[in-house]
């Protein structure tokens, strides 16, 4: 009888701490889930403000070429060259919101994932960030530097 308790409670030790890495496994998995949805937006986000950054280096090439080169008086949406670059700078603004609001998405559902279990959230994403993702963090947000 003694040697079945014993066993008994092995066994419900050995069952507790397959439960335990099974859900630790489960947590790694979706974290790394998520980090890699959060860098395939950042680089998403990344790549589409240096395009309009190239964009906006063109408009003012463009401009400077009417204005200074060709000695145009003025320039507006009508002028070759112009509406166009601004069609493109407008399509990227609207791109980059998209993916800012999809890593918003993400981060508001780490938050909920989190607080679920009773973890606290840190960061964004309910995690601690690294000086270089919170100053991407704060750039990212900075009404400044949206179109």
């Amino acid at each position: 009888m003694a040697g079945s308790a014993l066993w008994r409670g092995v066994e419900r030790a050995v069952n507790q701490g397959l439960k335990g890495s099974r859900d630790a496994l489960d947590r790694a998995r979706s974290k790394a889930r998520e980090l890699g949805e959060r860098g395939a937006l950042r680089l998403d986000l990344l790549q589409l403000e240096r395009q309009r950054g190239r964009l906006l280096e063109e408009l003012g090439a463009l401009i400077h070429d009417r204005l200074g080169v060709q000695g145009q008086a003025t320039v507006s949406r009508g002028t070759p060259g112009v509406k166009e670059l601004l069609m493109q700078i407008d399509d990227v603004a609207r791109r980059c919101a998209a993916k800012r609001a999809a890593l918003e998405q993400l981060a508001a559902q780490s938050a909920a994932i989190q607080e679920a279990r009773g973890e606290p959230a840190q960061g964004p994403t309910g995690q601690s960030m690294t000086k270089d993702e919170k100053n991407d963090a704060e750039r990212l947000t900075d009404a400044s530097d949206r179109v």
